[in-house]
Parts: C-alpha cells; sequence; structure tokens
C-alpha cells in the first residue's frame, strides 16, 4: 500500500501540486486513488487553501490526468483482448488436436474390423474354392471309373465307388450341409464343426449371390434366430450330415 501511495505521490506532484496539498489531500479524501485525490484536491476545502494555484491550470492538469487514465485503460483492454483472444486460440487448438486423436483411433479401429472381416472372407472363399476343386477331381473320378469299366478295366463299378465312398465319409470334425435355396436348388457343402452360422450365410451370400436373411433347421423344423448365428455349428447341434433351408 505505502508502494502505491508513493507511485499516486510522484503523479501528483508531477502535476504540479504542493506537498502541503498533497497531504492534506491524502489525509481528507476517502478514496486515497489517482482519481480520487485529485477529486477531491478539486473540491473547494482544498483549493481554498491553496490561491495560488490557479483553477484553470488545475482543469488543465485534471484533464490531462484522465486523458492519461483513458489511455491506459484503453491499452489495458486492448491486452486483455489479445490475451482472451490467444487463448481462445489455445483452447480451439487444444480441442481439435483431442477430436482428431478421437478420430484417428475410431479410423483404425475401424481399418482393423475391416481387415479381420476381409480376412474371414478370404479364408471362406478359399474353402469354397478348395471344396470346389475337390468335388470336381470326385465327379472327374467318377466318369473315368465308368469309361474304365466300359473299357472292361474295371470289372465291378459299383464295388470300387462304393470303396471310395467310404474311404471319402464326413470326418468326425465337419458338418457336410445341404442347403435348400428360395429358387430350389441346392448346395452341398462341408464346414468345420467350429464354423459359426454366420460364416455359413457369408458362404450362401458369395456362392448363390443371395442376401440370406432366415435360416431354418429342416431337422429340427425350428427357424434360428439372427442372434445365434454367431455360434459355431456344433453349439448349435448341427449333426455331420445336416440340412438347413434359407430365405
Amino acid at each position: 500500500m505505502q508502494g502505491s501511495h508513493a507511485d499516486t505521490r510522484t503523479h501528483l506532484i508531477e502535476m504540479g501540486f504542493s506537498d502541503a496539498v498533497i497531504d492534506q489531500a491524502f489525509a481528507d479524501s476517502p478514496d486515497k486513488t489517482l482519481e480520487g485525490l485529485i477529486g477531491y484536491i478539486e473540491s473547494a476545502a482544498v483549493t481554498a487553501t491553496t490561491p495560488t494555484t490557479p483553477t484553470t491550470n488545475i482543469e488543465e492538469k485534471l484533464k490531462k490526468a484522465r486523458q492519461t487514465k483513458q489511455k491506459q485503460d484503453e491499452e489495458n483492454a486492448r491486452l486483455n483482448e489479445i490475451l482472451r483472444r490467444k487463448t481462445g486460440k489455445m483452447n480451439l487448438k487444444t480441442l481439435r488436436h483431442l477430436e482428431d486423436r478421437d478420430n484417428e483411433a475410431y479410423l483404425r479401429e475401424r481399418k482393423r474390423e475391416e481387415q479381420e472381416r476381409k480376412s474371414a472372407l478370404a479364408d471362406i472363399r478359399r474353402k469354397i474354392e478348395a471344396d470346389k476343386a475337390e468335388r470336381r477331381e470326385s465327379k472327374n473320378v467318377v466318369i473315368d471309373d465308368v469309361a474304365r469299366a466300359r473299357s472292361g478295366e474295371i470289372k465291378d463299378v459299383g464295388e470300387e465307388v462304393h470303396v471310395r465312398k467310404k474311404a471319402t465319409d464326413v470326418p468326425v470334425d465337419k458338418v457336410q450341409l445341404k442347403i435348400g435355396l428360395p429358387d430350389g436348388n441346392f448346395l452341398l457343402e462341408t464346414f468345420g464343426t467350429e464354423t459359426t452360422l454366420e460364416q455359413v450365410v457369408a458362404f450362401i451370400h458369395d456362392a448363390a449371390e443371395i442376401t440370406v436373411k432366415r435360416v431354418f433347421h429342416t431337422r429340427k423344423g425350428e427357424l434360428i434366430a439372427q442372434t445365434e448365428w454367431c455360434k459355431s455349428l456344433k453349439q448349435l447341434d448341427f449333426g455331420q450330415r445336416c440340412f438347413i433351408n434359407v430365405e
């Protein structure tokens, strides 16, 4: 507080007020600020005791002091506005940084999920192609057996086919699905017991180019809810050979 009074006194001395006037103003004025003291000095109580100080000179000094204070207030306002804008820009930059970070994390997660989905579909397509190749090979073997039988190379085609059929029975960890399509045609495919019904539906979509909305378990005579599609064929109690219809 003493430092503040000293600065105020210095300003008043620079404005031309005597020490006596300044002391009286400090003693009697309830407002000890520079403006309050100047206002008090303007009062008759002080000016009456300082006849040597012209009124016009005081008014000019007061005007100059007010102008100085106004300039200081304007400068402070300008600096505060600069600070406010700078702080606002910093806050906006921080907010955008957080949004960008969240967006990057979301995009990374979406990319990972998409890669997993594509990988699963690629596995299904590879299995489809392998199964198709196996069926083509089996078909060619039968045709070749018939040709060999006709030429007399094989005496009993039925016996040879029966032996081959036993050798190609469905393994215990596989499920052979006969899939009835909406157009009346069928798909015959073998899947692992851990294959989910959702993957089977994806296979049907790729093989028959249809969008499956409902799956019926023919043996049980019931509709399999879509919430169950995430389960494996083993969990859904599919036997080694099973028949389903899709719509």
